[in-house]
């Protein structure tokens, strides 16, 4: 008995850390990504400027002047990504009493016709007449989604996606299994953090399962992994019932 009630107070304790984390990164990243907007702007102007004379320059000044910008792109990029990741997890957004197979299905839907996702079969084992939950639409799409980006990701050659939903005492399980490379041990605990990717350089931003967690949180919900190399990774969703 004691040892369950330690196992919950971590977990509690991690989540509330999480959340810490969450608002002091969204306050501080925010006041940031605007003071990179205005020189960014700037400096993307002048190459802008420059390269509307391009007959003029040689061609290594033209080379690098592109270089340039592409950097510039890519960097307004990820302040973008980060000032939508803040205001994906904004725990403010309205809910409403809605049918997660529903939510699921339409954000299945939304990726099973995109040309990444033609070597991955998603298969779905829904519980039927599952209760409603409270949520905000849009924030639970983007979380499934995000989630399925990665086991996409996850599957470089293709594979199974698996989406099931279930009862699991007060709440709606919703267990989401991929058969890809998996996540090693010492990453389990990283994938959640802030800016934490195993991409390589310029592939991602690494805020795609924060702001899952993130939003799961703010719907009461705990979202746990389970991975193993070599077989595949199931993130497990436990939202609140109405």
């Amino acid at each position: 008995m004691k040892k369950k009630n330690f196992v919950v107070d971590k977990e509690t304790h991690k989540q509330l850390v999480h959340a810490e984390k969450m608002l002091a990164l969204g306050e501080l990243g925010a006041g940031i990504a605007h003071e990179i907007n205005n020189p960014l702007c700037c400096i993307s102007n002048y190459l802008q400027l420059l390269l509307m004379s391009e007959e003029k320059l040689d061609n290594e000044m033209l080379v690098c002047l592109k270089s340039m910008m592409n950097s510039a792109n890519r960097i307004k990029e990820i302040v973008n990504n980060f000032l939508n990741f803040v205001r994906t997890v904004d725990e403010r957004k309205e809910k409403s009493s809605l049918n997660i197979n529903s939510i699921l299905d339409a954000t299945a839907s939304q990726v099973e016709t995109l040309e990444h996702f033609k070597n991955v079969r998603i298969i779905k084992k829904y519980y039927p007449e599952i209760p409603a939950i409270k949520c905000n639409r849009n924030q639970i799409m983007e979380a499934f989604l995000n989630l399925f980006n990665n086991a996409k990701d996850a599957m470089p050659g293709g594979g199974r996606l698996y989406i099931k939903t279930e009862p699991h005492n007060n709440s709606i399980r919703v267990i989401i299994k991929d058969t890809g490379v998996g996540i090693k041990g010492k990453n389990i605990d990283k994938i959640f953090d802030p800016f934490f990717t195993t991409k390589r350089l310029g592939e991602g931003t690494g805020l795609g399962l924060t702001a899952t967690y993130g939003i799961i949180l703010n719907h009461s919900g705990n979202i746990q992994v389970e991975s193993q190399v070599g077989k595949g990774t199931s993130f497990i969703i436990d939202l609140p019932i109405n």
